[in-house]
């Protein structure tokens, strides 16, 4: 956890984001001593890419765990992340293995193996362990310990990873947002072919 004698910049404790009417205006009535602010869109997507510049993962906590008043946007680094490290201290318990406070994303990583110069920065930003170096110096990436927070991706100096939905090998349903935008490129798919048939 964080050593209170070195207290965090604020552009590092800034960095939890309430999405929802109600949950904001409960955080901006008791939350002073947490330095709770609201913020316009821009500033959020700021927040979130200044965090992931520095090696921050999202999560997102939603119904039950905000007590169903929409959700709160997490951009910890891992180190001091609360949520993180109640569920590693849970895994250590006899009974507490299966406790479990996040999830992985449903997502997972596609190498492009010619486009990889084998650089490592994919197993510096990784904190799962995902990406690791071998006994060989090569790359490697360990799917079943993979979150696919996207880190590793944004983070590659040669663009040679990227994400890919991947329900069936995980295990976990996509998000609606995921369901949302595939019903969106289908139906702009065919929007385009019946307007080539009137064009005609």
């Amino acid at each position: 956890m964080q050593d209170q004698s070195d207290p965090l910049p604020p552009e590092d404790i800034n960095c939890c984001i309430a999405i929802g009417k109600k949950l904001t205006d409960f955080w901006l009535e008791h939350g002073e001593k947490s330095h709770v602010r609201r913020i316009t869109q821009k500033e959020a997507l700021d927040i979130i890419e200044y965090q992931r510049s520095k090696g921050s993962i999202n999560t997102m906590y939603c119904k039950v765990a905000t007590g169903g008043k929409t959700g709160v946007l997490c951009s910890c680094r891992p180190e001091i992340c609360v949520a993180l490290h109640t569920q590693l201290s849970a895994g250590q318990l006899k009974y507490g293995r299966k406790i479990k406070s996040q999830a992985p994303s449903g997502y997972l990583v596609s190498i492009n193996e010619d486009a990889c110069k084998n650089c490592g920065k994919c197993t510096e930003i990784c904190h799962f362990n995902a990406m690791i170096m071998n006994e060989d110096g090569k790359r490697e990436y360990k799917k079943d310990l993979c979150w696919g927070c996207g880190l590793c991706t944004e983070h590659c100096p040669q663009g040679a990873l990227s994400l890919y939905l991947a329900p069936d090998e995980t295990g976990l349903y996509p998000l609606d947002i995921d369901l949302d935008k595939e019903l969106v490129e289908k139906a702009r798919a065919e929007n385009k072919k019946a307007q080539a048939w009137r064009d005609k």
